[in-house]
């Protein structure tokens, strides 16, 4: 399973190690704007993130050396507290009309 950073809903930075590697020796690229990474030393990089106003965030961060390819995967959590959303829907209706559609009468 590849390394994973779990993040909340605000702005927040975390710190991130490499330990079979320099980060002096590797390049880095990530497939989002709202994440972004900065070296902190030779091993450990800071990983920060947006404030996350909408639904969970995903990302990939790739670093990459001569010999090695690490992927970090950061998920930023949603600002939306889910639970309780979705509730069972029923439509009771009596009227045939309604229940065939309302372009089916006149």
């Amino acid at each position: 399973m590849p390394p994973s950073l779990n993040l909340s809903s605000n702005a927040v930075s975390s710190s991130l190690s490499i330990v079979d590697g320099y980060l002096s020796n590797m390049s880095y690229s990530i497939n989002v704007s709202w994440c972004r990474v900065s070296k902190t030393n030779e091993t450990t990089a800071k990983v920060s993130v947006d404030k996350n106003n909408g639904f969970e965030h995903k990302a990939i961060i790739t670093f990459k050396s001569d010999s090695e390819t690490v992927k970090v995967n950061v998920t930023q959590k949603s600002a939306f507290d889910h639970r309780g959303m979705i509730t069972p829907y029923k439509q009771i209706t009596t009227s045939s009309c309604a229940a065939t559609g309302a372009g089916m009468c006149v």
